[in-house]
């Protein structure tokens, strides 16, 4: 009975020792909780409940993550909302993306594109001598 007593006495105040969630507490877990999702992109994201700083983070994040999928040839990938910069940074990665997708015998290779200048310039040369 007296290990009972203990127990009990343990637990009771452990539970009052614990903090408690405030409603404002749990208001801004809420509130963080929301951000993050628009910052990532992620479901569960309501815009309006975000701060006018915080809308525009989210269309910061939202266009970094348009861009890096751009750049590497992902689902996602905008180029309405890109600079003319970033499209131009867009159009070299898929033209390197292809040409290290020829010289290395890859699906995705098309060879039109790919240069025929100059000796060190010749890109269609070179995928013929990989032998690829």
């Amino acid at each position: 009975m007296k290990q009972f007593q203990r127990i009990t006495f343990f637990l009771l105040v452990v539970l009052c020792a614990c903090p408690r969630v405030s409603v404002a507490q749990a208001r801004e877990a809420a509130h963080s909780h929301n951000y993050q999702n628009c910052l990532r992109g992620l479901y569960g994201c309501d815009r309006t409940q975000l701060t006018a700083a915080q809308q525009q983070d989210v269309l910061r994040a939202a266009h970094t993550r348009s861009y890096q999928n751009c750049l590497y040839g992902l689902y996602g990938c905008d180029q309405t909302q890109l600079t003319a910069e970033e499209r131009q940074d867009v159009v070299r990665a898929a033209h390197t993306r292809n040409y290290q997708n020829c010289l290395l015998g890859l699906y995705g290779c098309n060879q039109s594109p790919l240069s025929t200048g100059s000796n060190s310039g010749n890109e269609k040369r070179t995928v013929r001598e990989s032998g690829l």
